[in-house]
């Protein structure tokens, strides 16, 4: 069997007399398996997801492949599954693998389950409220930061239920006919071994426990159904980079389209970063196969895009030379979740440029911006967007992120605020956060199924915690790759990685412009400490400039020195504005006193408006 996975948080070991009902359901192919619970709702019929029937890599197992066992305590050889052979595995005829809809299958076994092995439980069709207690069901790790820390028993969560308001602003399209939704209290949680496990309720004063709801997941990639936690503080189906809009093509021109594909798979699918001539950096899990080995060499693809490769005569990256995992990774927790990927040869600028990491202060409130490729409609299977997305996050608090993942570490890990529908997920691992996408744990034969859910926080690598380990492995300087907040230099006008200067917290450029309007000019100015990248800082100027709502195309920002006249339409004319784009300096004019007073209340925190004498060309 393999190796455990992060289960139930924040739980207790359940009582004996509890759970009568509980499967615990293992499919295995070729020493792989993976494992899921369920429920028995009659003599010999388990009701478990939908997606626990599947393989890695696709397929749906075979009844001789389904191993039972009705226990409270986890299984740890194969003659410890006591239940009947599996007859029949029936899965709901409306299942989407990919957005993981109507995720229940039932499994028939060849005989009815004795009365002293396990008791069917009723389905519940009452209301289910925000009163009503619920309590969810599993086995597995208990500390995701500590993979030994696994729990030979079946462990139970209390949990609340979500109001039907909360649960849709949480995701717009949630059908309370068809799902339960709850409100995700700190540090408690259910995850992916858990799948197909009950959701129970009390009835009777309390007397008699009854099934509410089977546990699922948000969506991830067909390949690898089984992976995802509905992460402490939040719940529900979620899209991939959502909330976000097409990147620009000036943008991430260091992003890299990563590829793994073993004989026996369908591949899968991870972002990463150039930050070397030959180096991409990526997540530790992007380099390993649904079964749990490392990709070869030759398995991996690189390409340099912003179109999602759809054949692989599309990989124009140089062949893969080696393959270099962080040697602490580890694959249960995704702690220390990167690798290098060495190319034969380096990339030609033209196809892409390396990028600095940041070494800097990452404070709560800054503003973040991450990117991949991916499905944009967790609904619809084939809203698979053809072009490279961006998504505008925004730190947050190390209180925050331990309030919801105690074993969060500010040193190793970044953490976002989770604003609602805008997240990263499993196609994005990898790719960047002005470090390197990753996410909170995840099964070690799914590694890259997690999203982090709108409403809650997602985790990201801290890139610059792993400098050394970098130079170490490439024989780079320091200085070549990595950038900080300090004294700014002369350096050439294309690298990106300056610094503001230091004797001037505003700083903002005298613009002149032409505009139909002769109320005087405002100009949008960024905060140095705001802005630790030129992607940050474009990122939080984006952010600002949407709320100007009668904008219809927010300028693209050269990164140059000299100032940029830049059309933006409005209204359906055209004002012309004049951009400084000097570092991380950003200045937007804006030609109307009244929305430049607008921005100032909306601005996020670390930028502000200044005004600015302009006068009108004559």
């Amino acid at each position: 069997m393999t190796a455990p996975v992060p289960r139930i948080a924040g739980g207790v070991i359940a009582d004996k007399d509890d759970f009568e009902f509980i499967a615990f359901v293992y499919g295995q192919v070729l020493g792989t398996g993976s494992s899921c619970t369920g429920s028995l709702i009659g003599p010999n019929v388990v009701l478990t997801a939908g997606h626990c029937v599947y393989t890695s890599s696709g397929s749906m197992y075979m009844t001789s492949q389904m191993n039972v066992a009705f226990t409270h305590t986890k299984p740890t050889t194969m003659s410890d599954f006591t239940g009947p052979a599996v007859k029949e595995i029936i899965v709901n005829p409306n299942f989407n693998r990919s957005t993981l809809s109507n995720d229940l299958a039932l499994i028939i076994l060849e005989s009815d389950i004795p009365s002293d092995i396990a008791t069917p439980v009723k389905i519940y069709t009452g209301a289910i409220t925000t009163s009503t207690p619920l309590t969810a069901a599993g086995f597995g790790i208990t500390n995701p930061s500590d993979s030994s820390s696994v729990s030979p028993n079946l462990m139970k969560v209390d949990l609340v239920a979500g109001t039907t308001n909360y649960c849709k602003s949480i995701w717009s399209s949630f059908d309370p006919s068809k799902l339960i939704c709850t409100n995700g209290a700190a540090g408690k949680d259910t995850c992916s071994g858990d799948s197909g496990g009950p959701l129970a309720t009390r009835i009777n004063n309390g007397n008699d426990i009854v099934l509410a709801g089977i546990t699922s997941f948000a969506p991830v990639t067909t390949n690898n159904p089984d992976g995802l936690c509905a992460q402490a503080g939040s719940t529900g189906y979620y899209p991939r980079v959502a909330g976000g809009v097409i990147a620009g093509k000036n943008d991430f021109k260091f992003i890299a389209f990563v590829h793994g594909q073993a004989s026996d798979t369908d591949g899968s699918s991870c972002a990463g970063s150039l930050i070397g001539p030959n180096v991409v950096l990526t997540a530790g899990h992007c380099v390993y196969t649904p079964s749990g080995s490392m990709c070869m060499t030759s398995q991996m693809d690189v390409a340099f895009t912003h179109t999602k490769s759809a054949t692989m005569s599309d990989f124009n990256g140089p062949a893969v030379k080696e393959i270099i995992v962080n040697p602490n990774f580890d694959r249960s927790t995704l702690s220390n979740d990167l690798a290098l990927i060495i190319l034969e040869s380096n990339v030609p600028s033209k196809l892409a440029t390396p990028v600095k990491i940041y070494t800097g202060t990452i404070t709560a409130s800054m503003s973040l911006i991450a990117a991949g490729f991916g499905s944009i409609d967790p609904k619809n299977s084939s809203s698979i967007s053809s072009n490279l997305m961006e998504v505008d996050l925004v730190a947050g608090t190390s209180d925050h992120c331990k309030s919801i993942r105690n074993w969060f570490d500010p040193v190793k890990l970044i953490c976002t605020n989770g604003a609602a529908r805008k997240d990263t997920c499993s196609g994005d691992s990898g790719g960047p956060l002005a470090t390197l996408t990753s996410s909170t744990p995840k099964t070690a034969n799914n590694p890259s199924g997690l999203c982090a859910q709108a409403g809650s926080t997602g985790y990201y690598v801290r890139a610059s915690h792993y400098i050394d380990w970098i130079v170490k492995q490439t024989n780079f300087d320091v200085e070549s790759i990595s950038v900080a907040n300090k004294t700014n230099s002369d350096d050439d006008d294309g690298d990106v990685g300056g610094n503001l200067d230091s004797d001037s917290d505003i700083y903002y450029a005298q613009t002149n412009f032409d505009s139909g309007s002769s109320s005087g000019a405002s100009a949008l100015v960024a905060n140095k400490k705001a802005l630790s990248t030129s992607a940050l800082g474009l990122a939080a100027i984006r952010m600002a400039a949407k709320q100007i709502k009668d904008i219809k195309n927010f300028l693209e920002v050269t990164r140059r020195k000299d100032a940029t006249n830049v059309r933006v339409k409005k209204n359906g004319s055209v004002v012309k504005f004049k951009v400084r784009c000097s570092r991380y300096l950003y200045t937007l004019v804006v030609a109307d006193a009244q929305k430049a007073g607008k921005l100032r209340q909306s601005l996020p925190p670390g930028l502000q408006v200044n005004d600015v004498s302009a006068k009108k060309k004559k």
